[in-house]
C-alpha cells in the first residue's frame, strides 16, 4: 500500500514563519485559497485498518525552489567614516587598491548618497527605506521618543536578510551594527532587534557606533565574547579572517544555496587605532596641511574623469581653521593623527581585499555581486580641533589642544597615539578636505560633503565593466530595491505576519549597462539634526541647520529656530559640488521644493525637526536604565554603559562587601575604558577610585595605608554638586565606616563615557579606565567579592 498521506514537517507549523504574496506563502507551501489550514492526515477509524510501514513506499519530497536557476551571491562593504576625496582609487592620497581593483572589474557611481550619520544610513541600506520611516532619524544612542527617532527598525520594514533568508540565501553580518536600539543589548536583551533577529543566521562584530580596535566589545550572535589578549590583534583583521572562515563553512554546509554577507567594519570610524607599520607610510605626506590637500586632489579627480571637467571647488567655511593658522608647535600633532587616519583606511581596505580573494579562491566570484559602499556619510569632523578621546566632543565638554598634548605627554606623547591608551581622532580640516569638492562633512545633510560616497558594484557574471562614472542621482536606500530586482523577487507583502511599509528606493540596476541613462530616482530627502536638503529631478534646495560638527560645545543649539534658517538652491545638473547658490534668482523654485520637502518630512516622521539634538540640550533624557538601584556580584561583566548604573554623572553610594587577601590587588568595579571611565580597585592592599575625565583630567582618591586583610565592607560615595551638565562632584571612599580617602572632580561627564565599553565587576575588561594597570589588564580582583549595591541618589 502506498499511503502519500503526509504529515506536515515541524517547521510549517509554526504560526507565521513566511513570505506572503496574496494567498502564497513562501516556505516551502502553498495556503488554500480560502484560507484553510494545511490538511493533515485523519485518524485511522476501528473499521479500516491502519497502514503498515512494511507496505508503504517512501519518496522524499523535493524541496521547492523559490529562487531562480543561478542567483548570485551578495558581498556589501561598507567603510565607516571616509569621504568622496580620500581613495586613491578616485583622486584621494589614501592608498585603497581593493576599491580600485573592484572599480576596474565593475562600474563606479560618483553621485551617490548616504544620509550624513551611521545608524540612519544603515538602516536605508538594511531595509531600502528612509531613515526616519524606520524610526532611525538619529544614532541609537541618541534615540529619543519621536516616532522617526525611537532607534527600532519596525518588523513592517524587513531587511535585505530577512526577506531573502526567506528565499533561501544563507546571511551573514560582520562588523559595525548600530541598529539595536541601545537599552536592549545586555545578555537578557531582547534579542529580536539584534542582527539575529534581523535576518542574519550569523553575526560577528558590535552592536555600538565604536569600540576600540584592539580590545573590541565582540559579540557572536547573542553572546558577548572576549578578544584575545594578543600585541598583534586588530579588529578589522580579526573580522576579515571570520568573513573567510564563514565562507569556507557556507562551501562546506550549504554550497548550493547563494548568500549574503553584509561586512561592515568599525574602520574608519573613530577612535583611529591602527599598526604604525601602516601609519608609518605616510609619514611626510600631508605636512603641507588640508587647504593644499584639497587642491591636489581636485585637480587629480578632475585629470581622472571622476568629477566633471567645470566643477568647481568650494571654500572652506568661515568657522573652519586655516592650515596656516595652526600654531607650528600643534602641526606635528595634526600630521600624526591624520597619517595614522591615512594607514587606518589603507589597512581596512586591505582587509576588503582579503575577503575578495577568499571568493576568487573558493571559485564563486564571477556570480557574486559585490556592492562597495565608501562611507556610510562624509569624512567626520567629530575629532574637531583634533583629540585624544573623541567622545569629548559628543559629550560637549570644553577643551583646548594645549589640554590634549599635555596629558598626552603624560601617556607616552605621539607615539601614544593610534594604541590602545588613546582614543584618537583628527582635525575637523582633514575631514573636510577628505570630503572634496564639497562643503562640510559628515553630520551635515544639507551639503555632498555629508551625504555623497564613491560606489562601486563588481559582478563578473552580470556586468560588464566600464570606468565611466554613474552620475545617475541615487541614494543608499536604492540598494535593497536593486538586488531584488537582480535576483529575481518582489518585495514582498507580508513577512512574518507584519503587512510590509513601501519600499522607498528605487532600482538602480539599470545603470549597469547604461552608464548614461536618464536617472529613475525622482525625489529624495535628506535630514540629520536639523540639517535638511530635498532633491528633485535635477535642483537641489538645502538648509545647513543648527549643528556646526567641528565647533566644540556646539555653540548655539538652544537659540535655534528652524523657520529662520536660510535656504540655498542648486542646479546639480550643471553645478556638481553645489558651489553656486541660485535661490535669490529663482525664489519660486527655491519655494516650491521646500513645499516638497515639507510633503516628505510629514510623510516619513521627519517631525519635529532636530530631534536628533534634543539630547545635547537635554542630556537628561538619553535613553539610560529605568532602575535605580541595583545587586550586583562578579557574574556582571559586559554590562553596557546605557544599561548601567550612571556611576559618574549621577549622585550615587556603591556599598561592597568583599573579602581582602594581604596585599590585595585588581578591580572591585569599573565602567567605561580608557577614552573615560571610573574604577574602584585595590592596588598591593590600598584602595583607589580614578575618575578618568576623557583622559584629559584624572581624578584620583587613594587609602594612606593598605587595607587589613580579611571582610570588608567599602562604601564609594558620589555626590554632585547640582543637576547641570559637567557639576563637580564629591568622592569619599569609606572602609568599614570609616572614611580613608576623598577627591573633588573638578567637571562631570554629562552624557557618556564610551560608546561600547561596559560596567563590571572584579575586572576592567576592555580598554583600561586606568593607567596604573594597563600593564596588569585586565587587573581581575585577587580576594573575594560576595555582592556589589549600587543606589543612585
Amino acid at each position: 500500500m502506498n499511503d502519500k498521506r503526509r504529515f506536515a514537517p515541524k517547521s510549517l507549523r509554526l504560526a507565521g514563519a513566511c513570505l506572503v504574496f496574496g494567498a502564497t506563502c513562501v516556505t516551502g507551501w502553498t495556503a488554500p485559497a480560502d484560507g484553510t489550514s494545511l490538511p493533515f492526515p485523519a485518524v485511522p477509524s476501528a473499521s479500516k485498518a491502519a497502514p503498515r510501514l512494511q507496505d508503504s513506499v517512501h519518496k522524499r519530497r523535493e524541496q521547492p525552489r523559490h529562487l531562480k536557476a543561478g542567483a548570485p551571491n551578495v558581498l556589501i562593504v561598507l567603510l565607516d567614516d571616509v569621504g568622496f576625496g580620500q581613495a586613491s582609487t578616485f583622486g584621494g592620497e589614501i592608498n585603497t587598491p581593493t576599491l580600485t581593483k573592484l572599480a576596474d572589474q565593475g562600474i563606479r557611481f560618483n553621485t551617490f548618497h548616504t544620509t550624513a550619520i551611521c545608524s540612519p544610513t544603515r538602516a536605508a541600506l538594511l531595509t531600502g527605506r528612509n531613515h526616519q520611516r524606520v524610526g532611525n532619524g538619529t544614532i541609537a544612542e541618541r534615540a529619543v521618543d519621536w516616532d522617526g527617532y525611537t532607534g527600532v527598525i519596525p518588523k513592517s520594514s524587513a531587511t535585505i536578510a530577512e526577506v531573502l533568508r526567506h528565499y533561501g540565501y544563507k546571511t551573514a553580518a560582520f562588523g559595525k551594527w548600530h541598529n539595536t536600539p541601545a537599552d536592549q543589548t545586555t545578555a537578557m536583551g531582547p534579542f529580536d532587534r539584534w542582527p539575529t533577529g534581523h535576518g542574519f543566521d550569523y553575526f560577528y562584530g558590535f552592536l555600538a557606533g565604536e569600540t576600540s580596535q584592539w580590545e573590541p566589545r565582540l559579540v557572536e550572535n547573542t553572546n558577548v565574547i572576549e578578544p584575545p589578549h594578543d600585541e598583534t590583534y586588530h579588529l578589522s583583521e580579526d573580522l576579515a579572517q571570520r568573513g573567510i572562515d564563514w565562507l569556507r563553512k557556507h562551501r562546506a554546509y550549504a554550497p548550493d544555496k547563494p548568500f549574503l554577507m553584509y561586512w561592515a567594519p568599525g574602520a574608519a570610524h573613530g577612535p583611529h587605532q591602527v599598526g604604525k607599520e601602516w601609519s608609518g607610510k605616510y609619514k611626510g605626506k600631508f605636512d603641507a596641511g588640508w587647504d593644499a590637500y584639497r587642491e591636489r586632489v581636485f585637480a587629480r579627480q578632475k585629470q581622472l574623469g571622476w568629477i566633471p571637467a567645470d566643477t568647481k571647488l568650494t571654500a572652506r567655511a568661515d568657522s573652519m581653521p586655516a592650515w596656516d593658522s595652526i600654531p607650528a608647535a600643534q602641526r606635528p600633532f595634526q600630521l600624526r593623527l591624520m597619517e595614522i587616519y591615512a594607514g587606518f583606511v589603507e589597512h581596512v581596505d586591505a582587509q576588503a581585499g582579503r575577503v575578495i580573494d577568499e571568493l576568487e579562491r573558493l571559485g564563486v566570484r564571477d556570480n557574486t555581486i559585490v556592492i562597495y559602499i565608501f562611507g556610510d556619510n562624509g569624512a567626520s569632523a567629530e575629532g574637531q580641533n583634533g583629540t585624544i578621546s573623541e567622545l569629548l566632543a559628543q559629550n560637549g565638554i570644553p577643551n583646548t589642544v594645549e589640554q590634549q598634548l599635555a596629558a598626552l605627554e603624560k601617556i607616552g606623547g605621539l607615539d601614544a597615539l593610534g594604541s590602545p591608551k588613546t582614543d584618537s581622532m583628527y582635525h575637523a580640516g582633514w575631514a573636510w578636505a577628505g570630503n572634496t569638492p564639497f562643503h562640510h562633512t559628515k553630520l551635515v545633510a544639507s551639503h555632498f560633503g555629508g551625504t555623497r560616497n564613491p560606489m562601486v558594484i563588481s559582478w563578473p557574471k552580470g556586468i560588464k565593466p566600464d570606468p565611466a562614472p554613474r552620475a545617475q542621482f541615487h541614494h543608499v536606500n536604492d540598494i535593497a530595491p536593486t538586488l531584488y530586482e537582480v535576483i529575481g523577487v518582489k518585495p514582498p507583502a507580508v513577512v512574518d505576519g507584519f503587512k510590509q511599509d513601501p519600499v522607498d528606493g528605487v532600482s538602480l540596476a539599470y545603470t549597469f549597462a547604461d552608464a548614461k541613462a536618464p536617472t529613475r530616482k525622482k525625489v529624495q530627502y535628506f535630514d540629520n539634526n536639523g540639517s535638511r536638503a530635498i532633491y528633485k529631478d535635477g535642483w537641489v534646495a538645502a538648509t545647513f541647520g543648527p549643528l556646526v560638527p567641528w565647533l566644540p560645545g556646539a555653540p548655539g543649539l538652544a537659540e535655534w529656530d528652524s523657520a529662520k534658517d536660510k535656504w540655498e538652491l542648486y542646479d546639480i545638473r550643471a553645478d556638481f559640488s553645489q558651489a553656486v547658490d541660485l535661490a535669490a534668482k529663482d525664489p519660486k523654485r527655491l519655494a516650491a521644493l521646500q513645499k516638497t520637502f515639507d510633503d516628505q518630512a510629514r510623510a516619513n516622521g521627519v517631525y519635529p525637526l532636530g530631534a536628533g539634538i534634543w539630547l545635547r540640550l537635554h542630556p537628561e533624557d538619553r535613553i539610560k536604565t529605568p532602575y535605580t538601584s541595583w545587586q550586583f556580584d562578579t557574574k556582571t561583566v559586559r554590562m553596557p554603559e546605557f544599561t548601567a548604573p550612571g556611576l559618574g554623572r549621577e549622585s550615587s553610594v556603591v556599598t561592597i562587601d568583599a573579602e581582602l587577601g594581604d596585599k590585595a590587588s585588581g578591580v572591585l568595579y569599573a565602567l567605561g575604558g580608557s577614552g573615560g571611565g571610573l574604577a574602584l580597585y585595590m592596588d598591593k592592599g590600598h584602595l583607589v577610585y580614578e575618575y578618568n575625565m576623557m583622559i584629559i583630567e584624572r581624578f584620583v582618591a587613594r587609602s594612606a595605608g593598605p587595607l587589613a586583610a580579611g571582610k570588608r565592607r567599602i562604601e564609594v560615595s558620589t555626590v554632585l554638586d547640582g543637576p547641570k551638565p559637567l557639576s563637580p562632584a564629591q568622592v569619599v571612599l569609606k572602609v568599614d565606616g570609616v572614611e580613608v580617602a576623598r577627591t573633588t572632580v573638578k567637571r562631570t561627564v554629562p552624557a557618556a563615557f564610551s560608546a561600547s565599553e561596559t560596567f563590571d565587576v572584579g575586572v576592567d575588561l576592555g580598554s583600561t579606565v586606568s593607567l596604573d594597570y594597563y600593564a596588569r589588564r585586565p587587573f581581575r580582583f585577587d580576594g573575594r567579592i560576595a555582592g556589589v549595591k549600587v543606589e543612585l541618589k
